[in-house]
């Protein structure tokens, strides 16, 4: 679940921003969690910047220990990926829904997640602040 909550505080990546978690609901098979940040950018600016991940992810949480190797290919279906050496790569998770500017849903198990059997859905929404 560390890398969920890294993944939302890194949504305020350039603003200096805080990030907060709040349980929106749990119970025996799930669990749900809100991060809101503010970000000096507008909502279509900072949805671009998002899905060019290789250029802010933290390298320290992949894989292959470069963050250059992270990419989000924005289409139905769509790659999380990250590539390894000699041809190698992980799929972290699926584009599941894209309305540039305002949100972008994934589908998968992020990090080691995917390997517990575990899914789940990452959905972030970009608004103007009021």
């Amino acid at each position: 679940m560390k890398s969920l909550a890294r993944l939302a505080i890194l949504v305020a990546f350039l603003s200096g921003a805080s990030a907060e978690a709040k349980v929106a609901t749990q119970g025996a098979t799930g669990f749900a969690l809100i991060y809101e940040a503010e970000v000096a950018a507008d909502p279509k600016a900072a949805y671009e910047a998002f899905v060019k991940i290789g250029e802010w992810w933290d390298g320290e949480h992949s894989y292959s220990g470069n963050a250059k190797n992270m990419s989000i290919d924005v289409k139905p279906g769509g790659c999380w990926c990250e590539t390894l050496p000699d041809g190698g790569f992980i799929d972290h998770m699926s584009v599941a829904q894209s309305i540039p500017g305002k949100s972008l849903m994934l589908k998968g198990g992020l990090g080691p997640l995917a390997f517990m059997g575990i899914e789940g859905s990452l959905v972030l929404n970009f608004a103007a602040k009021g």
